[in-house]
């Protein structure tokens, strides 16, 4: 089960929300130095009688509409195996998870989902094409391999609802197919991970910018699976997404974020 406790930074109002087997309370933070700076110290309670839990944050810009960037240069009682207890604290390095920004709405949600000791899910296959008007409806082909509630083509996304897992768009290498990835999303997905491929730019000329251009825009179509009641991953897509890849595919991945 996943609970949620949210801090409104700026506002210094909190907000803590049970779930049936874990509850975060108690959320509250300082900013240091003298209360405006990079530093955040967040504080929680987590109560959790399924056992450790992993804890994760997010950033919003928008008052707590969406949370879009993971936080990721924290330390302390953040990850994997927190275990339950009363003053957890967390020291998040605000300034490199958003350089140069000063956010006027600024939310953290605090998540904890229970944390199993072992990889529980199988291996889902479903593929996805998507249309970039911007770029004269070309086709993007993506190959999705995604926790399955069993493995195999159209396996129903796992976990009950409200469980929605975080995505990884990957570009391939040069002349590699994405098949030839299968020992690396057999180790992503079922530690609970939706891997994206993108399946194009296959030939022997690619077009490296071209594929930088469709990562970005599978991160931007992917993202809107969650909220669309007519697609097969509709409630199953987190907010957290990283772009990644191999040779050439990272190469796009970089280009495809500046």
């Amino acid at each position: 089960m996943r609970c949620v406790g949210t801090l409104f930074l700026l506002l210094l109002v909190c907000i803590g929300a049970a779930g049936q087997e874990a509850t975060i309370s108690n959320v509250t933070f300082t900013q240091s130095p003298s209360g405006t700076g990079t530093q955040v110290d967040i504080y929680y309670d987590l109560a959790s009688p399924g056992g450790n839990c992993r804890v994760s944050a997010y950033l919003s810009r928008d008052g707590g509409a969406t949370f879009p960037t993971a936080i990721v240069h924290a330390n302390g009682d953040i990850g994997a195996g927190v275990a339950p207890g009363i003053g957890k604290h967390i020291v998040w390095y605000a300034a490199p998870d958003i350089p140069n920004e000063t956010i006027a709405q600024a939310r953290i949600r605090l998540v904890a989902d229970l944390f199993p000791a072992d990889p529980v899910y199988a291996v889902g296959t479903h593929d996805v094409t998507y249309l970039d008007a911007s770029r004269g409806n070309r086709s993007v082909t993506c190959r999705v391999r995604y926790p399955g509630a069993w493995g195999g083509p159209d396996a129903p996304v796992a976990g009950v609802a409200g469980v929605r897992f975080p995505v990884v768009v990957f570009g391939h290498g040069w002349l590699t197919p994405v098949n030839d990835y299968t020992y690396l999303w057999n180790q992503v997905v079922p530690a609970g991970y939706i891997m994206v491929m993108v399946d194009t730019e296959t030939g022997v000329n690619p077009d490296q910018d071209q594929f930088a251009r469709d990562e970005a825009f599978v991160v931007d179509s992917f993202r809107q699976e969650n909220a669309n009641p007519a697609s097969f991953f509709y409630g199953k897509v987190a907010d957290a997404f990283a772009t990644s890849g191999h040779s050439m595919g990272g190469g796009a991945a970089v280009i495809s974020v500046q």
